[in-house]
């Protein structure tokens, strides 16, 4: 293998980067589905950038996920999540799931909640000797 990253999508250029109104939407929701966890990705400086980076990685949903943060009211913001996971999960599910990420990507999140570090776990000499013994006798 070329070093190519099998556990994620390569990230994608995206169209344009999401205008300031855009990640102050963003965030909302991003509060909102965090349910009261703390620091709030509104309270996170980093989190517009790490918005952006996550984004990247769900690149093909640029377009519906910039559509839903026009139509998402600033005021009824968890109601219209409700319905929207319960009448559209397709369309709930990368906007909730890019926002997550972005959320799980600082490091701070990550030590509050006891998310572990993700490390590459090489094989040994001899794990690796004898998946390729294994993988030869087919």
């Amino acid at each position: 293998m070329s070093g190519e990253r099998l556990s994620a999508p390569p990230a994608r250029t995206l169209p344009r980067r999401l205008s300031a109104a855009e990640v102050a939407a963003y965030t909302s929701v991003a509060d909102v589905l965090c349910g009261g966890l703390r620091p709030a990705p509104s309270e996170l400086p980093s989190f517009p950038e790490l918005l952006h980076q996550a984004l990247r990685l769900r690149g093909e949903s640029f377009d519906a996920v910039v559509r839903l943060l026009a139509e998402a009211p600033p005021e009824a913001l968890e109601a219209w999540l409700r319905r929207l996971h319960d009448e559209r999960p397709g369309e709930f599910e990368p906007l909730s799931s890019v926002a997550a990420g972005a959320y799980l990507m600082e490091p701070r999140i990550r030590a509050v909640i006891g998310y572990p570090v993700q490390e590459r776990d090489r094989p040994g000499v001899e794990e690796a000797a004898d998946d390729l013994a294994g993988l030869l006798e087919i």
